[in-house]
C-alpha cells in the first residue's frame, strides 16, 4: 500500500537520465506521498505502516506458538517436516535512510511506504535467528516492478505498461511487469526450495525476468546500513538499534492485543 497523492513527471525525468539503472530505489523521491495519514480507529497508527508490515507482523506473533508447536510434533513423527516459513516481502525502495528509528510508522516523514519496507527488514534482521531455533525459517522476497493499481487514478496504466516494457528493454533487473511473474520469489521461498537450510537470512530473494521475459529469481544481500552492530563493548555508528525497534513494535502488538481480547 502505498498512499501516493501525486507524481512528479520533472523528478522522474532527472532519475531515468541521471541512473536508469536504479530507477525503483527513486520512486519515493518521484511519488509524492501523504504524510501523517492514519488509520481510522481508536489506534490512529500510520496507514502504511499499518498496511505493509503491522498487520503481517501481528499475525506471526499470533502464529508463532503454533508454528513451533506444529514443527515439533512432525519432526517428532518424523514425516520429513523440515519446518515452517515466513516470507517476508519488502521493495528496491527500502532506503535505510528513508527509515526514522525515532519515527517507526513515519508519521512525520516523507517516505511512508519506503520506511514500511525497511522496517520489514529491520524486523527481520532481529528475529530471524531466534525463529531458527523455533523451527521457523524467516527470509525476503522481493517482487520486483510490476503493473499494480498502486497509483490507479494518478498515472494512465498504459503509460505505467510503456514505461515497463521500455525498462525492460533497456535490460534494467526485475522488471517483471506482470504480478504472476512478481511472485515468482515467494513461491520459489515457499514451494520450490525443499531444504530450507538453504534459504539464507542475510538474503533477498528477487523476481526477476530475463529481457524474453522468462521468470527467474535473483539473490541478493540484504543490506544492513544504518544498522547498530555491537560486539562485546564495542558499537559501529548506525542509528538504528535492532533490539530497540523490536521492543517498539512488540509494545505496539501488546496494546493492540490488549485492546482486542
Amino acid at each position: 500500500m502505498i498512499p501516493v497523492e501525486s507524481v512528479n513527471i520533472f523528478k522522474a525525468a532527472i532519475a531515468l537520465l541521471k541512473d536508469p539503472a536504479n530507477i525503483a530505489k527513486t520512486t519515493g523521491e518521484v511519488m509524492v506521498q501523504s504524510i501523517g495519514s492514519t488509520t481510522k480507529d481508536e489506534f490512529q497508527f500510520g496507514e502504511a505502516f499499518a498496511a505493509n508490515f503491522l498487520g503481517h507482523y501481528l499475525l506471526l506473533k499470533e502464529l508463532e506458538g503454533v508454528l513451533e508447536k506444529t514443527t515439533k510434533l512432525l519432526k517428532d513423527e518424523n514425516r520429513g517436516w523440515e519446518g515452517a516459513r515466513v516470507i517476508w516481502l519488502t521493495s528496491d525502495t527500502a532506503e535505510h535512510h528513508m527509515f526514522d528509528p525515532n519515527d517507526i510508522m513515519c508519521l512525520k516523514g516523507a517516505y511512508p511506504y519506503e520506511s514500511s519496507k525497511r522496517l520489514i527488514e529491520l524486523i527481520h534482521l532481529e528475529t530471524a535467528a531466534r525463529l531458527r531455533e523455533k523451527g521457523i525459517y524467516s527470509v525476503v522476497a522481493n517482487p520486483g516492478i510490476s503493473a499494480t493499481d498502486v497509483m490507479k487514478g494518478t498515472v494512465p496504466t498504459w503509460l505505467i505498461l510503456v514505461a515497463l516494457y521500455f525498462f525492460r528493454f533497456c535490460f534494467l533487473p526485475a522488471v517483471c511487469i506482470t504480478p504472476f511473474n512478481a511472485s515468482r520469489s515467494e513461491a520459489y521461498l515457499a514451494i520450490e526450495v525443499t531444504d530450507p537450510n538453504e534459504l539464507n537470512p542475510k538474503t533477498v530473494y528477487q523476481s526477476d525476468v530475463t529481457f524474453w521475459g522468462t521468470s527467474r529469481v535473483r539473490k541478493l544481500v540484504l543490506r544492513r546500513e544504518g544498522v547498530m552492530d555491537c560486539s562485546a563493548d564495542v558499537c559501529t555508528n548506525g542509528n538504528v538499534d535492532l533490539t530497540k525497534i523490536r521492543e517498539e513494535v512488540d509494545a505496539i502488538y501488546n496494546r493492540v492485543k490488549k485492546v482486542s481480547a
